[in-house]
């Protein structure tokens, strides 16, 4: 896993999980996070919102194959 330490809005938040982890990441190294303003102590990387949004596409794609199958 990926623990973070970051600052928004003046606040420093540490050892934030990310719940993610790339290989070739090294401590130390600089990475982007989003930052939810609602719950500032969650934060996710870039991919933290690309597979959820890629399995939900999947599976609509299947539910409109599934509705063109069915007829």
């Amino acid at each position: 896993m990926l623990y973070v330490d970051y600052t928004f809005e003046g606040e420093e938040y540490e050892d934030v999980n990310m719940g993610f982890y790339k290989s070739g990441m090294k401590e130390g190294q600089t990475v982007t996070v989003k930052v939810l303003p609602s719950n500032p102590g969650q934060c996710y990387g870039y991919t933290g919102m690309l597979f959820p949004l890629l399995f939900s596409g999947i599976g609509f794609l299947f539910f409109v194959i599934g509705l063109f199958l069915k007829n």
